[in-house]
């Protein structure tokens, strides 16, 4: 071979090389991720997913729940910030937020706890009734969104005027806001259980993990509802005094009453019992999430 042809051939072998180690590195797995990158990395995808899911359900016609959501969220920020300004005596000579009061029935506590909860709730209701075709999506959605949106705000409200939202018909006025946040809840309460019904009878192809965190969550918040439920009629029925209990209700009253109380059985806080299966749902859809990410 001519030095020519010989520079021609090596120069050839030489790209075929270099492809073949390209192609070769293609198909390998990357390299994992350093233990230092792995928080950003996880940012990223929430980031990224987040604004993709909202982007979605204001395109569907479960967006209610996100308008009223967001509310809630912001109610749930804003009053979170003015107790805390309060707290410290910071920016006015009078905070608005006075008393600064967080436990008891006229806390500060509801507003915060029932924005909060009510727009993760939501979150939950989203995907589920995304994922079944027995029951309308628009019609749940909005009679679950408005109804919650006058629930918590009479609940707000009453902390804003110094009285208990909760069993208290002590005033015409506050008898029927109390009837009407009780018919608001109850409109919750039964769109909990027909989105459950519809998913499990009629649910659309979704994702193993999802599938899954769907079926157990929303079997955990009906069971919250039901708690619920019993804790409404264990408040409105008469009952003794019990010794045993004062102290328990003294200290989830924050002082403001002895046995009986509706937060208190025996020595179980049964406030609780609806609490922790509440929010089973998001906790396991967020697993769910996570474990896709990694597949």
């Amino acid at each position: 071979l001519t030095p020519v042809a010989m520079g021609v051939h090596t120069k050839q072998r030489r790209v075929a090389l270099e492809r073949q180690e390209n192609s070769c590195g293609a198909s390998a797995h990357p390299p994992p991720l350093a233990l230092s990158a792995l928080p950003r990395w996880w940012l990223r995808r929430l980031r990224a997913g987040c604004a993709e899911g909202l982007a979605l359900w204001w395109q569907e016609p479960e967006w209610p729940l996100l308008l009223v959501g967001a509310v809630l969220f912001a109610s749930f920020l804003l009053h979170w910030l003015g107790y805390r300004i309060a707290l410290h005596q910071i920016g006015f000579p009078k905070p608005w937020f006075e008393p600064t009061q967080w436990e008891g029935r006229t806390g500060w506590r509801k507003p915060l706890v029932f924005g909060i909860s009510n727009a993760m709730v939501f979150c939950s209701l989203w995907h589920a009734l995304r994922s079944q075709k027995l029951i309308s999506r628009r019609f749940v959605a909005h009679a679950t969104a408005w109804a919650t949106a006058v629930e918590v705000g009479i609940i707000t409200c009453q902390a804003w005027r110094g009285q208990a939202s909760h069993f208290n018909v002590g005033t015409e006025l506050d008898a029927m806001l109390y009837v009407v946040k009780i018919c608001g809840v109850s409109v919750l309460g039964i769109a909990c259980f027909a989105i459950t019904v519809g998913f499990f009878l009629r649910p659309t192809s979704i994702a193993a993990g999802k599938q899954v965190a769907l079926a157990h969550g929303l079997a955990q918040l009906c069971l919250s509802v039901i708690v619920g439920i019993l804790q409404v009629i264990y408040g409105h029925s008469s009952r003794p005094a019990l010794a045993e209990e004062d102290s328990m209700c003294l200290f989830t009253t924050a002082g403001a009453h002895r046995s009986p109380c509706y937060e208190v059985h025996g020595r179980a806080i049964v406030k609780l019992a609806h609490f922790m299966p509440l929010h089973v749902t998001e906790v396991l859809l967020m697993l769910a999430w996570m474990a896709a990410q990694t597949d």
